[in-house]
This record gives structure tokens, C-alpha cells and sequence, in this order.
């Protein structure tokens, strides 16, 4: 049996760290994507939430993507910057991020995805509000430059294992998830040629766990590869 001031020194130390533990983890897997970085890193720099941890995770990128990415954030704890051991795409990296990830929150942000300052902040406090797990919003495809906009991605209200099947997944830009409600949540090792975020959202939605769609303020980027639109209509439930 452990002497009582081992104990009380032990449950110190533990609450210290909980107390420490920022509210969200946000994760960033990069290759190659050295001309996004300082956009990427600007993104959760200026979210009206402070309380949060940014870590970016190289997938061995064939530059200076490490190098540069450790440059940009040298005067900030709340950055970490990780490497994979091995080119394993998206999802090996964010699972690296998740490893060592200490926010009770998680979302997920790729180079050249930006957000809306209030993104985190608004989302959390919808989270906690109605005691969701899993929730995520519409966006919209943008040209680079931002002049022309194309088609909303539009989610569904509530996403479950049926409308995953049929309607397809939702934006992996878009999503929080709370580990206290989903602990251990990971994206599976499948295939590059398949979308391994779909496959994440299935083990989800497999559990009973739903997404919840939000009437959301949207983002815009300015990569072509994904984008979302403004507006004000501000958070709001959809469903239950």
C-alpha cells in the first residue's frame, strides 16, 4: 500500500495535468504543402478560443516541411510538431496526432483548409450545450484564388449508418468530435485509394452514436480543393 503522501502527491500531479490539458486539439496532417503552412498555422492563431493545442503532423514530406513548420511556431506551446516514421497518408498521421492529443475535443484541419475565427469557440459551446458527440456542417468548393464559388457540400441533418451509405460522409473540415463521449476514436487503416475519413464516421455511427448536423457559419478557403461558404446564421441545432 502506497504511503498517503505518495497518494496526495500523485493526485497533484494528475490534476495538474488535467487542469493544464487544453480544451481542443486541433490536427493537421501535411506533405509537401511547405506554401500552406503559414496560412495553416495563421487559421488557429487568430480563433477567438485560446484554449487549444495545434498539432501538425508531417507525413515525411519530401522539403522542408518540418523544418519549416517547427520555424513558424517556435514561440507558441500551444503547437507541437510531429513526423510519421513512414509516408502513410492522411489518416496514419492524424492517428499519430491522436496519440498524443490532450484536448478533450478534437477536430481536424488540412493545410490548405482555413476557418472562420469563431469555428472553434462556436462549436464547442453547441457541443456542450445539447451534449452531442459528433457533429459537423455544410461547405463549399472555392476556387484558389476565391473569385468563383462552386457547389455546397451540403450535410444531412443526422447522420447515421444508412444515410452514410447513401448520402456519403460529411466534411472532415467540419468535424468535432468529443472523446469523452467517443474515447479512442481513430481513423482506420484502409486503403489510399479509399476515402479513410468515410470509414472513421462508419465506426462511429456502428456504436449507436449519430452525427448531428448544425446551421453553422461557414468558412471559406482558398484552396480548390475544399472551401466553405459565409454566412451569418450563426450556431444552431438541426436535430436532436
Amino acid at each position: 500500500m502506497f504511503p498517503h503522501h505518495q497518494l496526495l502527491s500523485a493526485a497533484q500531479s494528475l490534476t495538474g495535468r488535467l487542469m493544464s490539458a487544453p480544451l481542443v486539439s486541433v490536427i493537421s496532417p501535411f506533405f509537401n504543402a511547405t506554401r500552406w503552412l503559414p496560412g495553416l498555422i495563421n487559421v488557429t492563431k487568430v480563433q477567438a478560443m485560446v484554449d487549444f493545442e495545434h498539432i501538425l503532423v508531417d507525413d515525411c514530406s519530401t522539403g522542408e516541411g518540418k523544418p519549416l513548420a517547427e520555424s513558424l511556431v517556435r514561440a507558441d506551446a500551444r503547437y507541437k510538431v510531429l513526423q510519421t516514421p513512414q509516408n502513410g497518408g492522411p489518416a496514419a498521421a492524424r492517428n499519430l496526432g491522436l496519440e498524443v492529443a490532450k484536448g478533450r475535443y478534437v477536430a481536424f484541419l488540412d493545410a490548405d483548409d482555413p476557418w472562420l475565427p469563431s469555428k472553434l469557440e462556436q462549436q464547442v459551446h453547441l457541443m456542450r450545450d445539447y451534449g452531442y458527440a459528433f457533429t459537423y456542417y455544410d461547405y463549399r468548393f472555392i476556387s484558389e484564388d476565391g473569385s468563383r464559388l462552386g457547389k455546397q457540400a451540403e450535410a444531412p441533418d443526422r447522420l447515421d449508418v444508412p444515410t452514410l451509405h447513401t448520402r456519403g460522409g460529411v466534411g472532415c473540415l467540419t468535424v468535432m468530435i468529443d472523446r469523452d463521449k467517443l474515447p479512442g476514436f481513430n481513423f482506420p487503416a484502409v486503403s489510399r485509394t479509399l476515402v479513410e475519413d468515410h470509414f472513421a464516421w462508419f465506426t462511429v455511427l456502428r456504436t449507436g452514436v449519430y452525427g448531428t448536423g448544425c446551421l453553422w457559419t461557414y468558412h471559406a478557403t482558398a484552396s480548390s480543393t475544399a472551401a466553405v461558404l459565409e454566412t451569418s446564421l450563426g450556431p444552431q441545432p438541426l436535430c436532436g
